[in-house]
This record gives C-alpha cells, sequence and structure tokens, in this order.
C-alpha cells in the first residue's frame, strides 16, 4: 500500500510537468519558427511509479504567411537558418530578419548575423556596404535599328543619350549624309582600269555633341539588296570622361548598325538607335530573395545585383536538437550539421516576404490536456485510496 502511494504521487509530479510543457506549447502558438514539444513518460524501474523520460521536438513544418516584409524568410520544406554570434552558431526556422546600421542581415529579436555561403561552401556575413549604390557605368555600345532608305539624301537621328564614366547623360546626335554609290576597279576588253559599280551604297555618319560639334564621322555601307556590309557595320566613337574637360580620358562608344537596313523607301526612313548600356550613378531601391536563398538588390535605374545568399543547416535527427532559448537551437554534436544551400539536395526552398508559424496544433494540445487530466486525477486518486486502506490498517489496531 505504500508503494501505491508514492506511484500514485509519481503520477501527479510527471503529469504536471507534462501540462507545463502543454502549456508552453499553447502559449507558444503564434510564435514564429517556434517547435513544439511533446512529453513522453516512462515506468520507473522495478515497477515504482513513472517519471517524464524526455522531451522531443516535433519535425513538421508550421504554416506560412505572408508578411509583405522584404527580408522575412521562411523555409518551405528541410532545413534551419543559421545565425552567428561570433563563435557561436545556432540554428532556427525563424525567419524575421532586417538590415541593421553595419549593413549586415541580422535577426530581429537577436541582433545576431544570418549566415551566408560562399561559392566554396563555407559560412560568411551577408553584407551589403559595397552595394548601397550602384557605381557608374560608361555606355560602350549604342544600337541603331530601322531602315534609311537608299532614295533618300540625309536622315538625322536624335537625343541619343550615352553615359560617361563619372555618369553624366550625354546627349549625342548621327547625321547621315553624303549617299554615294560605291565602285570598284576593273580592266577592260583592252587592259584599262574602269571603275564599276558594286550595287553598294554608302552614308557618311556625322557624330555630332550637345553642342552642335562634330566629334567623329565614320561610314555605313548597304548591299544591293539593302543589307548591311559586315565590314562597315559599326563605328567607333570616343566618349569624354568629364564634359567639362573634353581633354581628359575618353571611353569607346561602339555605334552598331548590324540591325539596320538599306531599302529603297522613297524619302522616308525610319532608323533609330539607343544606347545598350551604362547608367548613372544609382541608389538601392529594393531588397529581395528568390527560392534560392539569393539576395537580390534593385537599384534606381532597375538593375539588378546579386550581394549573397543565406546558408541553411540541417541535421540528422532534428527532434534531438537542444533548445538554447525561444525559438534557436544547437546541435548536440557539431558534426550532425549539414550545410548547404536552398532548393538544392535536401533543402527546401525559400519563401520570401514570409514567416513560418509556430507548429503547435491547439486540438492536439487540448486532447493531449485531456488524457493529461484524467492522469493526474486517477493518480491522486489512487493516492486517496491508499490514504484511506493505511487509515483503515491503523484504526484496526486500535
Amino acid at each position: 500500500m505504500l508503494q501505491a502511494f508514492y506511484s500514485g504521487l509519481s503520477g501527479l509530479v510527471s503529469f504536471s510537468k507534462g501540462l507545463n510543457q502543454l502549456s508552453n506549447n499553447v502559449s507558444n502558438m503564434n510564435t514564429p519558427g517556434f517547435k513544439a514539444k511533446d512529453s513522453f513518460y516512462q515506468s520507473v524501474t522495478g515497477d515504482n511509479g513513472t517519471t517524464l523520460s524526455n522531451e522531443f521536438l516535433r519535425e513538421k513544418q508550421g504554416d506560412i504567411r505572408s508578411t509583405g516584409n522584404y527580408t522575412d524568410l521562411a523555409i518551405d520544406g528541410a532545413g534551419f537558418f543559421v545565425l552567428q554570434d561570433g563563435a557561436n552558431s545556432y540554428l532556427t526556422r525563424a525567419g524575421q530578419f532586417t538590415i541593421d546600421e553595419n549593413n549586415l542581415l541580422v535577426d530581429k529579436a537577436t541582433g545576431y548575423a544570418v549566415a551566408g555561403i560562399d561559392k566554396n561552401g563555407n559560412l560568411q556575413n551577408i553584407n551589403i556596404t559595397d552595394n548601397k549604390f550602384l557605381p557608374p557605368e560608361a555606355t560602350s555600345n549604342v544600337m541603331f535599328e530601322g531602315n534609311i532608305s537608299a532614295d533618300g539624301d540625309a536622315h538625322s537621328v536624335e537625343n541619343v543619350f550615352v553615359f560617361s564614366r563619372i555618369g553624366e547623360n550625354l546627349n549625342y546626335k548621327f547625321e547621315f549624309a553624303d549617299r554615294h554609290a560605291i565602285y570598284k576597279t576593273e580592266q577592260d576588253a583592252d587592259g584599262e582600269d574602269i571603275e564599276v559599280p558594286t550595287g553598294e551604297v554608302g552614308w557618311t555618319v556625322k557624330v555630332k555633341d550637345a553642342n552642335d560639334n562634330v566629334v567623329s564621322t565614320g561610314e555605313v555601307r548597304y548591299s544591293a539588296d539593302g543589307k548591311i556590309v559586315d565590314a562597315f557595320s559599326q563605328i567607333e566613337i570616343e566618349v569624354p570622361q568629364d564634359s567639362a574637360n573634353p581633354d581628359a580620358d575618353k571611353s569607346t562608344v561602339t555605334l552598331d548598325f548590324s540591325n539596320t537596313s538599306g531599302y529603297a523607301a522613297g524619302e522616308y526612313s525610319d532608323m533609330s538607335a539607343s544606347a545598350e548600356d551604362g547608367h548613372a550613378l544609382a541608389g538601392l531601391t529594393r531588397v529581395s530573395f528568390d527560392k534560392t536563398g539569393s539576395l537580390k538588390l534593385t537599384y534606381s535605374n532597375g538593375d539588378d545585383v546579386i550581394a549573397g545568399q543565406v546558408a541553411l543547416a540541417n541535421v540528422n535527427n532534428v527532434s534531438m536538437l537542444k533548445q538554447e532559448s525561444g525559438v534557436l537551437f544547437s546541435a548536440m554534436n557539431d558534426g550532425d550539421v549539414i550545410l548547404g544551400r536552398a532548393d538544392s539536395g535536401e533543402f527546401g526552398e525559400i519563401i520570401g516576404e514570409s514567416i513560418e508559424l509556430a507548429n503547435v496544433e491547439l486540438a492536439e494540445e487540448f486532447a493531449d490536456m485531456m488524457i493529461v487530466q484524467r492522469g493526474y486525477q486517477a493518480s491522486s486518486h489512487v493516492m486517496n485510496i491508499a490514504n484511506e486502506m493505511i487509515e483503515t490498517l491503523y484504526n484496526s489496531g486500535r
């Protein structure tokens, strides 16, 4: 009877601990990245009651909810984010990140750096200091399109803007004039040199700056069937690095006419031109992540740059992770941690502007509460019966 009393007491203690874990699960039902724990019981050796054997993390994934925050990330599938605090590393599914005052991608709650992965598979910080602005880039290619009529006398392409090395937007005009037939030298029946038309048509191209100064000239040619002649399909001009100092270093711009034609079309020509590259100084306007965890920076001119990739980690047995604090975990053995990239191998893909909610199922928690409650009541009843029987025994001896 005394053992029944102590066995009932062990039940009260064990079920109390189980209820504590259930209450912790329920209280964290709205905590992003939280992983619920399940408590299991085992018999004490020698049939001396019960005790809490262990607590295991639930491996299943929580629901993913959109937040609209550019730096919030969720993992759809296997894997954990890696957070670093000096020499210490932690694993988490809570992807509430931000870019701090030092331009590092960090965890909002702890300030720990979010680990990225380099091309060699090594962990590194994700730092956008060198990418806050996109430096100016000189235009290197201007593409011409359309037709210049073989019947016309002149054509002008105006307001073509190219960028200098320091980001100035320079305005150029291209004047096509001096249409001329191309001849080749042959010998007649008497062995005399004569000039024979090839059917090709040439145009002299004058390049003028915003002040109407001729800065370069060149020639383009079209065959008899109106196609560009390869040897005369490009003209190179030099653009000053600083328009205020024309004698400064210059950059070369290639005028590409390979997509143009020289068909006869009366007086009408529709040839146009636009710069294919180059830009002024551009500021950062948006950050985003793709499904591989690559950080894409978008600038005011529309250009994109990849500035790092978020690392993911996994372990052989998720349920055996050690909870360090809140939603941070560590592996019992560093050798169990596998590093990789999202959307490759065993790792899930990254969902941008989203977070993973807790994997707490209220219906499951309430069902477990009822079991714990019944177990606690039963253990308490056992103690009451044992106590009454002991009291009866004592009374029988009076």
